[in-house]
Formats: C-alpha cells, sequence, structure tokens
C-alpha cells in the first residue's frame, strides 16, 4: 500500500466514523447539536477510542514502508559503489591486457631461419601450425607438445593470463551474494569479449582446447562464460580449430 492510499484509507476511516456517530445519534434518534460540554467530551471519547488504534496502525504501516524505501535506496547506493569498484579495476585490467598481447614474441621456424612474429601475426601462425597437425592425423596431446614447444618463456601464458584473471574477477566480484545476477555477470563477458582483441580471444580459445594450466581449466568450467562465448558464435572456432 502507497503513501498515498493510506493517507486516503485515514481519511475515509475518519469520515465514516463521524458519520456512524451523526447517522446514530443525529439521524436515527433526531437529536440536535448538544450545547452541553459532557455529551462533547462523550463525543471525543468515542471518535479517540475509535480512531486512535486505526491511525495508529496506519502510522505503523507507513513508518515501515518508510524504512524499507530506505532500505532499498542503500542497497542501490551499496550495490553502485560496488560497480564503480568493480569497474575502475576491470577496465584497468583490459587496459593492462591490451599491452601485454602487443608484447607477445614467439620464434618460428622459416626453413632454416628462425622468424620473430608478434601479436596477431604470431597467433595466425599457431592457427596455420594447428590446422597442419591436425590434416596430418595429429591428436590434441601432440599437438600441446607442439604449442609449448613455441613457448619456452611463457609468452602465450602470460598474454591470456589476464583475460582468465579478469573473467575470473568478473565471477567472484559479480557473485549472487554480493548482489549480482547471472545476467549482470554475463553482460560484462560480453564487454570483456568486445574490448579484446579478436586475434587475442582466437589464442586464448586454442589454449582452452590444447592447455592444462588453472587459468585455462578455470575458463572452461565457468558455464556462464562459455555460454556468452556461445551467443557471441564464437564457439564454432574452437571446436575447429
Amino acid at each position: 500500500m502507497t503513501s498515498k492510499k493510506i493517507v486516503l484509507f485515514a481519511f475515509l476511516i475518519l469520515a465514516f466514523t463521524w458519520g456512524a456517530y451523526w447517522y446514530n445519534f443525529g439521524y436515527l434518534q433526531s437529536q440536535g447539536i448538544s450545547k452541553t460540554a459532557n455529551e462533547w467530551a462523550l463525543l471525543g471519547d468515542f471518535l479517540g477510542g475509535v480512531l486512535n488504534p486505526i491511525l495508529t496502525f496506519l502510522t505503523i504501516l507507513i513508518l515501515i514502508k518508510s524504512l524499507t524505501l530506505q532500505k532499498n535506496e542503500n542497497n542501490k547506493t551499496k550495490k553502485f559503489e560496488k560497480i564503480r569498484s568493480f569497474e575502475l579495476h576491470f577496465f584497468n585490467m583490459i587496459d593492462s591486457q591490451k599491452v601485454l598481447f602487443n608484447n607477445l614474441k614467439l620464434k618460428f621456424d622459416a626453413g632454416d631461419v628462425a622468424v620473430i612474429k608478434t601479436a596477431g601475426a604470431a597467433v595466425i601462425s599457431i592457427e596455420d601450425i594447428v590446422i597442419h597437425l591436425k590434416d596430418n592425423g595429429k591428436k590434441n596431446e601432440d599437438i600441446k607438445v607442439a604449442l609449448e614447444s613455441l613457448d619456452n618463456d611463457d609468452s602465450i601464458y602470460s598474454a591470456t593470463r589476464t583475460f582468465a584473471i579478469i573473467a575470473k574477477l568478473v565471477q567472484k566480484k559479480l557473485s549472487d551474494q554480493n548482489g549480482f545476477t547471472n545476467e549482470d555477470r554475463k553482460e560484462y563477458y560480453e564487454v570483456l569479449l568486445n574490448f579484446t582483441d579478436y586475434s587475442l580471444i582466437r589464442l586464448i580459445l586454442i589454449t582452452m582446447k590444447y592447455f592444462d594450466n588453472a587459468q585455462v581449466t578455470a575458463l572452461r568450467e565457468n558455464i556462464e562464460f562459455l555460454e556468452t562465448l556461445k551467443s557471441a558464435g564464437i564457439e564454432e572456432y574452437a571446436r575447429e580449430i
């Protein structure tokens, strides 16, 4: 019941009480307006006895309503502060992710010469290796060994680790226990995908399929993140690579 409805209800109760008193003593008993103070005092006692409990109850309802509204506003404020704190870390880590990926350097054999490729170019060469090995009937374990041989200095791990940490940050900070929902988390997973270089996303999907470190394992076990990948149409690439 809203505050306006409570006030209207109180007014109707007051009008009904006055009307009932007049109807009983004025209309039915044909009594005129008394000039005796004692009889007016009886009227006051009657009105007070009828109205006070009702109005007290309505006052309590209004107080409860006010406290509920205040609590809801406090919860909204706390949630806003949590989101603001989360987004500060979230977008700072996305910026760091871009720097780390741009610094990715891998050495590839090109005949008698070793060629160093960076960032997106390195990912394309990794994809070529994976496709070549798959076309030659190699198993996932063979592909894993080949990819790990490229990553002697953990460059791939460093480039993909930040993405996994950001996904874990979304899962932890926007948990149900902190007042957030599945839709809230999916929204930020979508933002993460949209703000991540597509070459890096492809590299992450490759590591999720062929690597076994704790970071990519956490991504593989994150159902909500996997659902976001599927809705974004990226899961098909993961199956093909």
